[in-house]
């Protein structure tokens, strides 16, 4: 490689020469590769069920660690692990109909899987 273009007095020609030359390399040193992507399970999960979800998770861990250190606030803990708990169920029940709703009668076997899920959500 020349690297006589960097002696130019046109910044941008010794950019895109730099440029180039890099892209050269990387294309000879990192080939492509596919990269497959899964599809997302639960399309009814937005932003506000994911905050609550992670919410209920923090509150899950932190009730958890206090039970194994013995501390005496485990139960105060647990109450606000329920109530994340019970916000989160609420919630994504809530999202699961409409998008079932929004769908009609598209995705049968869906709403069939469904039933089965809300089936064990209601029982818990």
């Amino acid at each position: 490689m020349c690297f006589n273009h960097f002696l130019v007095d046109d910044i941008d020609e010794s950019w895109e020469f730099f440029k180039s030359s890099i892209v050269t390399v990387l294309a000879k040193l990192a080939p492509l590769r596919k990269i497959y992507l899964r599809e997302f399970e639960q399309p009814w999960y937005d932003d506000e069920l994911l905050l609550v979800t992670n919410n209920r998770n923090i509150a899950y861990r932190n009730y958890k660690q206090n039970v194994v250190n013995q501390n005496h606030d485990k139960d105060k803990l647990r109450e606000i692990y329920k109530h994340w708990k019970n916000i989160n169920d609420n919630i994504n029940k809530q999202k699961i109909l409409d998008y079932f709703d929004k769908r009609g009668n598209y995705g049968f076997k869906e709403q069939q899987a469904l039933l089965g899920i809300l089936f064990v959500i209601y029982q818990n």
